[in-house]
C-alpha cells in the first residue's frame, strides 16, 4: 500500500481529512506523508463555532448530501459524504447568517 500510495500522490495535491485519526494511523505504520494536508473537521468547528462528530454524522448540520461516487464500501461512503461536505462549505451562504 505504500508504493500505491507513492503512485497516487503527487506533488502540490493537498490531503484534506475529516479528524486525523486515519492520517495517524498511516503514519504509524511509516507512510510518507509528504503531501501537506488540512483538517476539514477542524476548520469547520472554527468557521462555524461548534464541534462536529463523524463527517456523516455532521451532514444534516452543514446542510450536506454526499456526492455520488462509484465506489463501494465503507470507504466510498465516507469519501462521498466527505466530498458533500466539502462542496456544502463552499457555497456562498456559508457563514453569513
Amino acid at each position: 500500500w505504500h508504493d500505491a500510495w507513492k503512485g497516487f500522490a503527487r506533488p502540490g495535491d493537498i490531503l484534506v481529512m475529516w479528524g486525523t485519526y486515519y492520517r495517524d494511523l498511516a503514519a504509524g505504520d511509516g507512510l510518507p506523508l509528504s503531501v501537506p494536508s488540512m483538517n476539514l473537521r477542524d476548520e469547520v468547528s472554527r468557521l462555524l463555532r461548534r464541534r462536529f462528530g463523524t463527517v456523516e454524522a455532521s451532514m444534516a448540520s452543514l446542510g450536506a448530501t454526499p456526492t455520488p461516487l462509484a465506489l463501494p464500501g465503507r470507504g466510498g461512503r465516507r469519501l462521498a459524504a466527505l466530498v458533500g461536505a466539502l462542496e456544502s462549505l463552499r457555497a456562498p451562504e456559508i457563514g453569513t447568517a
